[in-house]
């Protein structure tokens, strides 16, 4: 083993980055708050703060997809890197598949399409991408925390738009009028809406626009 010398920083003593300060997710203040142990036993516990539906036995993957995936992994064709945006196949298909899907809207290229990680890979990157440490981006209220999370670790700011519980959750569009200014890089628009399950009109989405 080789022996340290007395230049090397221990690394206890490392600082972390300011972005990881800046990173704080309040679901998890929440979820790793909780004591399960400590619920009733005669009721049965629901997990409410699990967004996968998947773990509790829906949307099972049909016999064609899994017949598909083993037939792709014994041809050994995809054991390697891939296309940073993803496969070039995916992302054709998701591209005729949107384009098919509404015929106003202009023909989508796979060039068009970025597969990501998950959603939150998906917004971390859009963010991303978007704004700098002077700017803004205008997030739900209610709504799900991690665009403020992604935004505030870039060094942006997130201001909070209301959602009229007495219209179904929609926008409060004079609300969100004053809150745009010059640095306002984006509106998130959360639709269907997590947490409230709201879908908007088509009407109310092109008056937010």
């Amino acid at each position: 083993m080789e022996k340290r010398t007395q230049d090397e920083t221990p690394i206890q003593q490392l600082k972390p980055s300011q972005l990881s300060l800046r990173i704080h997710n309040p679901i998890r203040a929440v979820v790793d708050a909780m004591n399960p142990s400590a619920a009733n036993p005669d009721l049965e516990l629901i997990p409410l703060s699990l967004g996968d539906p998947t773990v509790f036995g829906n949307f099972k993957q049909s016999d064609d997809m899994i017949r598909a995936m083993l037939s792709n992994a014994r041809q050994g064709l995809s054991n390697g890197y891939t296309h940073s945006a993803g496969a070039p196949q995916a992302r054709a298909a998701v591209a005729k598949r949107y384009t098919e899907a509404d015929k106003r809207h202009p023909r989508y290229e796979s060039t068009d399409v970025f597969v990501a990680s998950g959603c939150s890979g998906a917004l971390d990157l859009a963010i991303s991408v978007l704004v700098d440490e002077t700017h803004n981006i205008l997030v739900p209220r209610p709504g799900f925390p991690l665009y403020e999370t992604i935004a505030k670790a870039r060094g942006a700011s997130a201001k909070h738009y209301r959602l009229d519980p007495e219209k179904g959750w929609r926008v409060d569009l004079k609300q969100l009028e004053t809150l745009v200014d010059a640095n306002t890089r984006a509106i998130v628009l959360n639709n269907p809406s997590n947490p409230c399950g709201s879908v908007y009109p088509e009407e109310h989405v092109r008056d937010i626009v």
